[in-house]
């Protein structure tokens, strides 16, 4: 526990008093998003080399520019048209939205002079060059025609924690013991559970448990109500609904100073709580609004085809001394890592376009291949200050 006293402890625990225990599903809410005090939105640094945990681009620019090579495939496969929105949902503090604006500089005319990018976060606003930054929950803006993207935006909804006991679906609840928060298991606090678990076609397994993240398929449904002729591209750790029945403790994990921690209840607005999507449910309810899934591959994979291993080998053509090209491969590399990043999934799917494009068409690392390895092909992008330096300082990634 965080010292007696800390404000979303506090609230937390004034909500407990005033109703009796809560579900798990409000405590993380409370402790990610607790308006100025919540994890998310405190303002302190939680992502880096100061922070509990990192994220594709605090590794290196190249994952932006990839994205950004990405964007212009969708922008072709659209035809071309004249204003193409990315609207980046939970951009933080807007590291790979700087990322995708500088990259795509050096990319297609038509599709620079088209490109507006959004980046939406719940936190506070930060002025970005090129980027139009929001402060919202939600997207402001309707008709949209280009992609609306995410990296590790779904893995942080708050979820309910599901057991089955004795054939009866059982939910996890926080109370106050001894001056600590406690877990235990109650009736289901919202029909919408059991109702979730059958839209979904899966049953608990006996003594398993599940994270259900209620306002994910509300979420996708939402971008595909909001997305009139495009992209939708999520990036995340997770896994099919059935890979995550399968496991028998859930998938909700913590990181405190890059770090798992065990306990979700120690350290409430000090620590990341988050829990593996369910992808399963991402293209269930976006089929609902009309969005079919083109691509969903592993990170790596995804990387791949758009030309990381290029990138790799150009790096020893730079001028770099050879610290600066092991810190830029190491970085790269552990894009792409088994048991880490390289694991995350990637889902892409598609709303209005005609004819409607083939994994094959958008994965086309065949162009990204040609542009980089032209003479007056784009340039390879190489750390900065503003990325973690793995070489002096490995910070571990937990195998997810």
């Amino acid at each position: 526990m965080t010292a007696p006293g800390s404000a979303v402890e506090r609230e937390i625990t004034r909500r407990i008093r005033e109703r009796g225990r809560i579900p798990f599903a409000e405590v993380m809410e409370a402790a990610l998003y607790l308006p100025g005090k919540g994890y998310y939105t405190s303002g302190v640094e939680r992502v880096g080399a100061r922070g509990d945990f990192y994220t594709s681009p605090h590794l290196h620019p190249v994952y932006g520019a990839i994205i950004a090579l990405a964007l212009q495939r969708m922008w072709r496969l659209m035809g071309r048209p004249p204003r193409f929105w990315a609207i980046e949902l939970g951009a933080g503090k807007g590291l790979m939205a700087c990322d995708v604006i500088r990259y795509s500089r050096r990319l297609a005319s038509g599709f620079r002079r088209a490109l507006r990018y959004v980046a939406l976060e719940r936190g506070a606003a930060a002025r970005l060059p090129g980027v139009e930054r929001v402060v919202a929950s939600g997207i402001p803006v309707r008709g949209v025609s280009g992609c609306i993207l995410s990296n590790e935006f779904f893995d942080a909804l708050p979820v309910h924690r599901l057991v089955r006991r004795d054939g009866e679906l059982r939910e996890a609840y926080v109370g106050v013991e001894a001056e600590k928060l406690v877990e235990s298991e109650g009736d289901l606090s919202t029909r919408g559970l059991a109702e979730h678990l059958r839209w979904l076609g899966s049953e608990l397994p006996e003594d398993a448990r599940f994270d259900v993240a209620l306002d994910a398929p509300a979420h996708m449904r939402e971008l595909g109500r909001t997305l009139d002729h495009g992209f939708v591209l999520t990036v995340d750790y997770g896994a099919r609904t059935e890979e995550l029945l399968a496991r028998p403790q859930g998938s909700l994990v913590c990181y405190y100073r890059h770090r798992a921690v065990d306990d979700p209840l120690a350290r409430p607005g000090d620590q990341d709580v988050t829990a593996h999507v369910d992808f399963s449910a991402l293209v269930k309810a976006g089929r609902e609004v009309g969005l079919e899934p083109v691509a969903y591959l592993s990170q790596r994979e995804f990387l791949a085809e758009m030309g990381l291993n290029l990138y790799l080998r150009r790096l020893t053509e730079l001028r770099l001394p050879q610290g600066g090209i092991e810190a830029n491969g190491l970085a790269v590399r552990t894009l792409a890592e088994d048991g880490g990043l390289g694991d995350f999934r990637v889902l892409v799917q598609v709303k209005g376009v005609v004819p409607p494009p083939s994994s094959r068409d958008l994965l086309n690392g065949e162009e990204a291949s040609r542009l980089a390895a032209s003479r007056d092909g784009l340039p390879v992008p190489v750390l900065d200050r503003q990325r973690l330096d793995l070489l002096s300082a490995r910070y571990p990634l937990e195998a997810i």
